[in-house]
């Protein structure tokens, strides 16, 4: 909801928005989108993964260019949009959030056609079978990393500009989008994120709100 509240406020004309629910549960996310005629739903029968999630939205689009949003991901400025969108227009091949060397899926703008003709993917690190692997690759990427690898056109990352929260809990890149990181990952991963980072989900939350008080302004 966070996510498509950002959206329109910061949207200076209309998009055309489409949500994938990756079969969730519990969390209001059906009634909410029955309540927005105007989000396109996928609605998929049960967790197919966050990468293939990605791919099915992308080929959904009849836009020519596609913008990829994590749900713990919202834009915080009217630029967001012509951040990513300016440079594909003027040659680069994809733009984005950039995130250890890759455009990372929370912000990634490519053109539709560049994506399907390339039969790229996001699932790729979700099935190491998708992976076209050389000697020393690592065995498995992170949703984006192979897209960015395998593309051969020029790339804009928009770096991170500023951080809030525990340690590297929320990055805003550009000053155009938030992204939370931990609000996702502490459902599938508790046990090794917590352990590692000290992060828990009550922290995650506490940062999260955090977040969107700071950076989404209230509405009547």
């Amino acid at each position: 909801q966070t996510l498509v509240r950002a959206v329109g406020l910061f949207s200076e004309s209309p998009v055309r928005l489409i949500v994938v629910d990756n079969a969730s549960s519990g969390d209001a996310t059906t009634e909410f989108l029955s309540q927005h005629p105007e989000i396109e739903a996928i609605r998929l029968s049960r967790n197919w993964g966050h990468g293939l999630a990605l791919d099915l939205g992308v080929q959904a689009a009849r836009t020519r260019f596609v913008v990829t949003l994590d749900v713990d991901a919202f834009p915080i400025s009217n630029d967001w949009l012509a951040s990513v969108i300016d440079p594909l227009s003027n040659g680069y091949s994809l733009a984005g959030a950039w995130s250890s060397g890759y455009i990372h899926p929370c912000f990634l703008a490519i053109e539709r056609r560049r994506f399907l003709e390339g039969k790229h993917t996001f699932a790729a690190s979700y099935s190491r079978r998708l992976l076209l692997r050389r000697p020393g690759d690592p065995k498995s990427w992170d949703a984006g990393k192979l897209i960015t690898l395998r593309d051969p056109g020029q790339h804009l990352g928009i770096d991170p500009s500023s951080i809030r929260g525990p340690g590297a809990l929320g990055t805003v890149f550009g000053e155009v989008l938030y992204h939370h990181f931990y609000s996702s990952r502490l459902t599938g991963r508790l046990t090794d994120d917590v352990v590692r980072s000290g992060v828990t989900p009550e922290i995650s939350r506490a940062a999260w709100t955090e977040a969107v008080d700071k950076y989404l302004p209230v509405t009547s």
